[in-house]
């Protein structure tokens, strides 16, 4: 049956140190649940919002935690 099968893409995060009295490391995950049939057209929205809105440049990865020297760290600091 179409648009049963789900993607799930997910991220996780780990905190060292934590500054909060009385917490250990911070672990975090997130994430979205996409229609299977529908990912495409996820990806080209993305795709089309991110260089109309933000001008990120064709080829570059969408990373929600960019590497230091990628585009998104020098061009979008907000």
């Amino acid at each position: 049956m179409p648009g049963h099968t789900r993607l799930l893409f997910l991220d996780d995060s780990k905190q060292k140190n934590n500054a909060r009295d009385g917490m250990d490391d911070l672990v975090a995950i997130g994430g979205i649940s996409v229609a299977a049939d529908r990912a495409s057209e996820l990806n080209n929205r993305l795709n089309q919002e991110c260089s109309s809105e933000f001008g990120l440049p064709e080829g570059e990865a969408f990373k929600w935690s960019p590497p230091k020297k990628s585009w998104f760290k020098t061009n979008l600091k907000d």
